[in-house]
């Protein structure tokens, strides 16, 4: 009798241990599709492509877009409006000031 306890509980113990390593919500079989996410340092709704995390869930100031160009500037992303004269790429096209 002992040792069908031992026959049970050491496997279960594994798996609870490997389930609470990796996570329950990656488990072998699971729906879980990783994404990558760009941080969003600025808050402006666009990431940084330099900065990501892959999960399954969207981590906490990650988005799905990484085209900012500057991260440290919420008025600057891709959406912007270009202001003439500040010498900033404030739209991300690769140009500065342009009209």
């Amino acid at each position: 009798m002992k040792k069908q306890v031992i026959k049970i509980l050491i496997p279960a113990a594994l798996l609870i241990a490997a389930l609470l390593t990796i996570g329950v919500s990656c488990t072998p079989g699971s729906d879980c599709e990783p994404q990558t996410w760009y941080a969003d340092s600025d808050g402006d709704g666009y990431g940084n492509p330099e900065k990501t995390k892959t999960s399954c869930d969207k981590p906490d100031n990650y988005v799905s877009d990484n085209t900012d160009c500057d991260d440290t500037n919420a008025e600057v992303h891709p959406n912007a409006r270009e202001i003439i004269g500040n010498d900033i790429d404030d739209n991300c096209n690769g140009q500065v000031d342009e009209d």
